[in-house]
């Protein structure tokens, strides 16, 4: 593909508007508040938990078990998770019209979301080294 089509075709929008329907690209509206409130707030609750529940095994009891490990890498699974939706606020942001986007506008956060996503499946179906590759299926 040439780069003159290549950028005709992202200069297109990602989605015909309906009828009657005037696209907005420069400025789309945006709910982006509520995203921060609900991203932000999950998060914090999140680190509340994880920081009371390492407080009393750790240091109540001292003692650090499997669960705790894991625990903390579920924590950072879930930051992983928070960072893509903190990058969807940023571009193209939260209840946008996909007809108020341009097919360029996408690119970013598809490409986050994607990498995250494959991040997840290869970090949860990764085989036993005792066992055969039968919990990839």
């Amino acid at each position: 593909m040439s780069a003159e089509a290549l950028a005709t075709l992202l200069a297109q929008p990602a989605l015909p508007a309906p009828p009657g329907v005037t696209p907005n690209f420069d400025n789309p509206p945006k709910s982006n508040t509520i995203a921060w409130v609900v991203t932000t707030l999950c998060l914090v609750i999140a680190t509340i938990c994880l920081s009371l529940r390492l407080f009393a095994r750790v240091w109540l009891e001292k003692k650090m078990r499997a669960e705790e490990v894991l625990m903390i890498c579920a924590y950072g699974t879930y930051c992983g998770t928070a960072y893509v939706a903190y990058a969807w606020i940023y571009s193209p942001g939260y209840f946008v019209h996909t007809w108020n986007l341009r097919n360029e506008d996408l690119i970013r956060p598809l490409y986050v979301s994607e990498s995250h996503l494959w991040m997840l499946l290869f970090s949860s179906s990764s085989p036993d080294q005792n066992r055969d590759l039968t919990g990839l299926v």
